[in-house]
């Protein structure tokens, strides 16, 4: 979630920053413009995507894209550039409703852990924290949060039963 920056850094025995045509980093992790080999494109927002994934799993025990069977590298890089995921109340009731397999078993112990049903789990994600989550995984970088710092504030809002910034308005 780093990157070196500046003309005067000294480091003894620098590891390659990046290496041409080649993705540096975890793949499952990547935003979308770091998956199309752009430096250009890379600042503040790709970390904000990167850890709205960390957030999405935390909360479901789920990746955003699923990843069950594991996809090719090429494969994954087609679903984190061109798919939207669903949002994590969602991905939770896709689990349930196949009632069965590892990742509903999964689903149970999640929900058990935190006191609650995996319906109600679903249902508690509904709303603000599946707000939280879409718009830090936005595809275009200028519409996630601008900063790690805003991403902790609707987190903190939520927490505080405020309104979160990541809700549309709505009358």
């Amino acid at each position: 979630l780093a990157k070196l920056t500046g003309s005067d850094l000294r480091i003894s025995n620098p590891a390659p920053v990046s290496i041409a045509g080649n993705l540096m980093g975890t793949l499952a992790y990547m935003s979308p413009e770091q998956t199309t080999g752009n430096p250009d494109a890379i600042d503040i927002r790709t970390d904000v995507y990167s850890l709205g994934t960390v957030l999405y799993e935390l909360l479901t025990g789920l990746h955003p894209f699923g990843l069950v069977p594991t996809p090719s590298q090429l494969d994954l890089e087609r679903l984190i550039s061109s798919n939207a995921p669903l949002p994590p109340s969602a991905a939770l009731q896709r689990v349930i409703e196949d009632a069965a397999g590892e990742r509903h078993d999964n689903l149970v112990r999640i929900a058990a852990a935190r006191q609650l049903g995996a319906q109600r789990l679903a249902q508690r994600l509904a709303g603000d924290l599946d707000a939280i989550c879409m718009h830090a995984l936005r595809k275009e970088p200028q519409h996630r949060y601008a900063s790690i710092e805003q991403l902790a504030n609707d987190i903190r809002r939520h927490l505080a039963h405020q309104p979160v910034t990541a809700r549309q308005r709505t009358w």
